[in-house]
């Protein structure tokens, strides 16, 4: 330990003349003060917060037309959708960023095929933000695009037509009813009935005054009327694919006993 290379502005000899313990205290003192030295300063951003908004709002456009191969859901107006899907993978690499950056030292990464500086990207981060306040906005801003660009929920709904729905096959029979005809059944029998609709991807939803139902394929049910006879009903309530529109049609069954 005596061999040791003194600190700047002690002599040798005090140096030598220090006791062991002492001298460990003071190296550990200069290597952390030597590491700290070489750390990286802390990143941070200069530009004001309107720049770097619109700087971001056009990376999650391009983000978005990059990534609109595939819709979360088509009931959504395509502009909202592409806006919704680019703020989530934006504010994902705003996350990852934020993890990842203390760790990088050098001024430019690779991205692709292309050399970014690190400078730049950090320009366009909220570095004032605390880490809390970061990861919160993080989580509101993805539900907020969530639910405004990739859900059912969104308001900016594509416009939709009213179903259309042009009558019934009951059975077998190719000939259609029209909704409010009478139909007569069997009360032992089962028949399949189908709602023809102008909307194939429509949504089907069937009730009955008094008789029983199974699901089938498509717009159909399977309908058992009740066993002591009488009269039914039978009507189906259809939504159109983004559930915006509705129409409603029945039947009126006479069941011989």
């Amino acid at each position: 330990m005596s061999e040791e290379k003194a600190p700047p502005g002690i002599s040798s000899e005090d140096w030598g003349a220090t006791p062991v313990s002492v001298r460990q205290l003071v190296v550990s003192l200069q290597n952390t003060v030597h590491s700290h030295q070489k750390r990286p300063a802390a990143p941070e951003s200069h530009l004001p917060l309107l720049i770097i908004l619109f700087f971001n709002a056009l990376i999650a456009g391009l983000l978005g037309i990059i990534s609109n191969g595939q819709n979360a859901t088509s009931c959504v107006h395509p502009i909202a959708s592409l806006l919704g899907q680019g703020s989530v993978l934006l504010i994902l690499l705003h996350v990852f960023w934020r993890t990842f950056r203390p760790h990088i030292a050098s001024d430019e990464i690779n991205v692709f095929i292309f050399k970014v500086r690190v400078r730049a990207i950090d320009e366009l981060h909220p570095w004032r933000l605390s880490n809390t306040a970061a990861w919160s906005l993080a989580f509101a801003a993805v539900m907020a695009a969530w639910i405004l660009g990739l859900s059912i929920l969104s308001p900016f709904r594509r416009p939709e037509a009213t179903p259309v729905i042009q009558g019934f096959y009951v059975g077998g029979e190719t000939t259609p009813y029209k909704s409010g005809d009478v139909i007569q059944i069997d009360a032992h029998g089962r028949v399949r009935v189908e709602a023809i609709l102008d909307q194939a991807n429509a949504e089907c939803t069937w009730s009955t005054l008094r008789g029983t139902l199974l699901p089938s394929t498509g717009c159909s049910v399977l309908y058992s009327p009740p066993i002591n006879g009488g009269s039914d009903g039978l009507t189906v309530h259809v939504q159109s694919p983004c559930q915006t529109r509705t129409a409603l049609a029945s039947l009126n069954i006479t069941v011989q006993p």
